[in-house]
């Protein structure tokens, strides 16, 4: 958990808001647009490099 919340802390703003709204908080692509005022194309580009960078950090860590 320690090391999710690290990975999770050196994401970009948008990509942290982004996916959390969308793990955590459950919201459609479209609601997560709204909610953050920005194209749905962000959303999914901001979504897509936030998963990307979590997945690498935490096999990172599993090398270890």
């Amino acid at each position: 958990m320690e090391r999710l919340s690290a990975v999770l802390a050196k994401l970009p703003r948008r990509q942290r808001d982004v996916l959390m709204l969308y793990a955590v908080a459950e919201l459609e692509y479209a609601e997560i647009a709204a909610a953050l005022q920005i194209p749905l194309g962000s959303v999914q580009s901001a979504l897509h490099r936030a998963r990307t960078k979590v997945r690498a950090a935490l096999a990172e860590g599993d090398a270890r």
